[in-house]
């Protein structure tokens, strides 16, 4: 485990994906800078009564991936999936019902193995604008100071919200670094786990980023998973569910090669 974070932008819903329940931890990116067109083709919603709530990740044609607490609890009847586009708004890219949810066998809701898939009813058409996201090799590890780059739909500051996708530079905390930081606090940083955020705080993820990427050199290393609140306080990386731990389960689940 080692800790990454960045800027992930907040959802526009009152109803935001949170790292955390409300009034405890929150999950929305600030200080970020807007996405370029096609940057990040990977990047998908997942959508709940036609509101964008997470970010997620293409795996394959048939499968995106978020973090678990992001659909723990959701009913499939309401959910759905946008992809292919930049916007949170509702006549942009492609949007498709989702079929099944896949937790992790060992996830619980305390934000422990904190990763699910979710399948597709009929497959994404892959092209520009819709790609797979790439993947670490299983127990590959990224190195403490390593600059990372989170990616998602957030607030750029307290109050406001973006409409397009951004993203933020941020520095990987060593594994001994995090756990410090978070020492004593309600919830544990795991091995599991990978932090990333600035030491001075200011930026990075908050509510509405949950479930969106942390990536080096275009590699998911993270899934943001939970902060500190409030957002980017100083000394308190955002936590990230570390997905080289999860490669195996993730290939051998979605049946990707």
């Amino acid at each position: 485990m080692i800790c990454a974070f960045g800027c992930v932008l907040l959802f526009l819903s009152a109803n935001l994906c949170y790292g955390a329940p409300p009034g405890q931890i929150d999950s929305r990116v600030v200080n970020g800078t807007e996405a370029g067109d096609n940057e990040f083709p990977f990047m998908a919603q997942y959508v709940r009564y036609g509101v964008p709530e997470c970010s997620a990740t293409i795996i394959n044609e048939y499968w995106v991936m978020t973090a678990g607490h992001c659909v723990d609890g959701k009913e499939i009847r309401v959910s759905d999936v946008r992809a292919g586009t930049n916007s949170v708004r509702n006549d942009t890219g492609v949007l498709i019902h989702v079929s099944e949810f896949v937790f992790h066998e060992n996830y619980h809701y305390d934000y422990i193995n904190d990763v699910a898939l979710i399948k597709l009813v009929q497959p994404l058409t892959l092209g520009p604008r819709v790609q797979p996201v790439p993947l670490p090799e299983q127990g590959q590890q990224t190195a403490g100071g390593t600059v990372a780059t989170v990616v998602g739909w957030g607030a750029t500051e307290s109050e406001s919200s973006a409409e397009t996708l951004r993203k933020a530079d941020i520095p990987v905390w060593s594994d001994e670094d995090c756990q410090e930081a978070y020492a004593g606090y309600e919830y544990q940083v795991l091995e599991e786990d990978i932090c990333a955020g600035m030491p001075e705080g200011g930026r990075g993820e908050c509510s509405g980023d949950g479930g969106g990427p942390l990536l080096v050199n275009g590699t998911q290393i993270g899934i943001v998973s939970w902060s500190r609140k409030p957002c980017v306080t100083k000394g308190s990386p955002g936590v990230y569910v570390e997905v080289s731990f999860y490669v195996d389960w993730i290939k051998e689940t979605t049946g990707r090669s």
